[in-house]
């Protein structure tokens, strides 16, 4: 049985800020765990610029800005448990937290006096999008593409169709045209762009990249491989309108259709999740329920 004052669980940006944070507060008995082998979140994955002009003053990537992190970090005390998968947590006598989870194949059990919850989001599939059709490879996630082409130097597909016209999904457009791909499309089900004016105008406009507004994917179609999606307009309760269906053929779709809190642990342990957005509910400091 391991124990501490401090357990933050997540190694993201947000766990690397409140490990370092706390630390430099005076609590001195403080565990990291993440279920990675490599510190910074999403961070290592993400090559463009825009991170650390808040914290650091700088316009860094991704990786820059983990790594400035990662630095900060050990120039603490705090202990730092990688690929950790925590499983469960529960409160005990006297508001103890109790942490249960596995590291490389063992059981891992933690009583910490106070939790921090810095697990992140989850991006969503298909079909919480509700898109259906066939299940042919070359469906990916815009984090699922981010990792194969910027850690393992993976291209997942040339001609590509992308789902959603939030900042991710645009910066995912200009990702894979400056990797030579052929950028069919960008497709949002909302009659206006997701993202910020300056990345429509800095990854589609001047990639000649076609925006669909106000259409939705109908289907996808292949039998091994991705073939082609099909759209269709949709109305103002986002239903498809009949007679304008068409179609794309493209070898590869990519998913930016938003995030998920990680809120499961949090949910099971007793956490008052709030239904609209699936995070938890929160006071004044940011404290959950439990």
């Amino acid at each position: 049985m391991r124990e501490c004052d401090l357990a933050i669980i997540g190694g993201g940006p947000a766990g690397l800020a409140a490990a370092i944070k706390a630390w430099n507060l005076g609590i001195k008995s403080i565990i990291l765990l993440d279920e990675s082998e490599i510190l910074g979140g999403v961070l290592p994955q993400c090559v463009h610029t825009g991170f650390g002009i808040h914290y650091f003053r700088e316009d860094l990537t991704g990786p820059e800005f983990a790594a400035r992190l990662i630095e900060m970090l050990k120039n603490t005390g705090v202990e730092v448990l990688c690929g950790t998968y925590v499983e469960h947590l529960s409160i005990e006598s006297g508001g103890l937290k109790r942490i249960y989870g596995y590291r490389y194949g063992e059981a891992l059990k933690m009583d910490s006096k106070a939790v921090i919850y810095a697990a992140g989001c989850r991006e969503r599939s298909r079909f919480e999008a509700g898109i259906l059709g066939d299940r042919p490879a070359g469906v990916y996630t815009a984090g699922e593409a981010q990792t194969l082409m910027d850690i393992y130097g993976i291209l997942p597909g040339s001609e590509v169709v992308i789902i959603g016209s939030g900042d991710v999904g645009l910066i995912m457009a200009r990702r894979f045209a400056l990797e030579g791909a052929d950028v069919k499309a960008v497709v949002e089900i909302m009659p206006y762009p997701g993202g910020l004016t300056r990345n429509i105008v800095q990854c589609l406009e001047d990639f000649g990249i076609q925006l669909y507004l106000s259409h939705g994917v109908t289907e996808i179609r292949g039998k091994n491989r991705v073939e082609a999606v099909r759209l269709a307009m949709v109305d103002e309760k986002r239903n498809p309108i009949k007679g304008t269906e068409f179609e794309i053929k493209c070898d590869t779709v990519i998913l930016a259709v938003g995030l998920k809190p990680r809120s499961e642990i949090l949910a099971r342990a007793g956490a008052y999740i709030d239904e609209a957005t699936g995070g938890p509910i929160v006071n004044d400091w940011l404290e959950t329920s439990i």
